[in-house]
């Protein structure tokens, strides 16, 4: 998937879909947003999500030196899913293409990522690294 399109636009598409999947309310707390949002994904099964969601949380709870980059590259980041994703996923993709972690460079895996942390909130996520609030 790296081999076809650029980094600039793996980010970018995977922060639409992460906002597509959290107005759908498929991986996060935004229930009362799905309901205005009907439209899936071609390709992707909400099975699928799921599988690459246990697969995403396994590794941040396994490995803490990827926490501790991700809170380091969202220091001021807006509260924006799309921003939140561009910026988890900038930090992940060098990770995942060295295989320093099992997390995927697609779209879709990158998107999970930044909605997990989204919907934990920034502030949570990092609490560890840093006492500094960050939502």
């Amino acid at each position: 998937m790296i081999n076809q399109i650029n980094e600039e636009e793996l980010l970018h598409q995977a922060g639409l879909l992460a906002a597509d999947l959290y107005a759908e309310g498929i991986l996060s707390k935004a229930s009362s947003f799905s309901k205005t949002s009907h439209k899936r994904h071609k390709g992707t099964d909400v099975s699928e999500i799921k599988k690459i969601e246990n697969s995403v949380k396994k590794e941040f709870e396994k490995n803490a030196q990827v926490r501790k980059a991700i809170c380091a590259a969202l220091g001021s980041v807006k509260n924006d899913i799309r921003d939140v994703t561009k910026v988890v996923g900038a930090a992940l993709l060098p990770l995942s293409l060295t295989g320093v972690i099992a997390i995927p460079a697609t779209p879709l895996a990158i998107a999970v990522a930044g909605l997990i942390i989204f919907d934990a909130g920034i502030s949570a996520f990092c609490s560890e690294f840093s006492s500094e609030k960050k939502d």
